[in-house]
């Protein structure tokens, strides 16, 4: 899941705590999630402080971090080699991203949206999009006919640049994700310290107006897709179009793959990327948590999704496993 080089630059210079796994030689940071107001509107801003600085802070802590999906996500052997380490200070409740369940005593895992992960070993774009079949090869046609006008560039850093990323990312995260830092501007500044050149920001500019943009991150031989914001008035289609930029230069890097993230299940999968299962495990030891979790997993449904396969049936065709 996570190239070496990616891993260990980037926790050299996380903060915290870290712990070390002896079966697999790697060291796993330890950190708290902080909420923000996202789609839980009910929750008003001095609710959240409390959650944030009382309960999360004193009885929660995550393995890796929720500012970086994809990196650390644990086996379930080295989630359970982490709460048994006496090197760390186990929490009321302890939360790590796995590659399957957990089935040791006090585990509790839901099944999350999977990480669409697209095959970057095509010869070139062209066979590629030759690759599709009629449908979805008119659908790419169309994605770059009705973005045609806008042009697609890297942008260099700079203060204001981030500043517009960070207000066009907060509002198009607004209803969807809650686990996420209340200053998006200093999360970027962030990614920039930790990754340097690696991080890069590709926007779609109509006119040299910024309309939407995608970061990412070269880590070895996988490309990631990090964050996506766009305007209100951006067409709908340039978020396909700005995942298309990001396929083709996987497929030209080369990269060995492209990891396109969470959400989105279904269209990623239209792109030729393919589902990779991970779980949401927690451990506890507190009655009361393990009453809740156990009522929780009993009536918890994962999300369904119908996945697609867009290349035709005489080409490499990705296996779609289930989710």
């Amino acid at each position: 899941m996570t190239d070496p080089f990616l891993e260990k630059s980037v926790l050299s210079q996380l903060l915290g705590r870290r712990v070390y796994l002896h079966s697999s030689d790697r060291e796993v940071p330890i950190c708290v999630p902080t909420l923000r107001r996202g789609s839980n509107r009910f929750l008003k801003p001095r609710k959240l402080r409390i959650i944030n600085a009382v309960f999360l802070k004193r009885f929660l802590k995550v393995a890796g971090s929720p500012w970086l999906p994809g990196l650390w996500v644990l086996d379930p052997v080295e989630a359970h080699e982490l709460v048994s380490s006496t090197d760390f200070d186990r929490p009321a409740l302890f939360m790590s991203v796995t590659t399957a369940p957990v089935q040791e005593k006090n585990w509790y895992s839901f099944k999350g949206e999977p990480l669409m992960i697209f095959d970057a070993t095509w010869p070139s774009g062209t066979d590629y999009v030759q690759g599709m079949k009629k449908k979805y090869r008119a659908r790419f046609n169309k994605v770059h006919s009705t973005c045609g006008h806008l042009e697609i560039k890297e942008a260099a850093w700079s203060d204001s640049l981030k500043l517009k990323a960070a207000t066009m990312l907060s509002a198009t995260l607004e209803d969807k994700v809650a686990v996420l830092p209340d200053n998006l501007e200093e999360l970027l500044g962030q990614f920039q310290q930790w990754f340097g050149s690696a991080f890069k920001i590709f926007g779609a500019f109509e006119d040299e107006r910024l309309l939407a943009f995608i970061t990412l991150v070269e880590d070895g031989t996988t490309l990631r897709a990090m964050h996506y914001g766009a305007l209100d008035d951006a067409p709908p289609e340039v978020y396909s179009r700005l995942m298309f930029h990001a396929i083709a230069m996987g497929i030209e890097g080369p990269f060995d793959q492209v990891n396109l993230g969470r959400t989105g299940t279904e269209i990623k999968s239209t792109y030729g990327a393919t589902p990779n299962a991970n779980y949401f495990s927690f451990y506890t030891k507190n009655p009361l948590l393990r009453w809740i979790l156990k009522l929780v997993q009993n009536r918890y449904v994962p999300k369904s999704f119908e996945l697609r396969s867009p290349f035709k049936q005489d080409v490499r065709e990705p296996s779609l496993e289930s989710v």
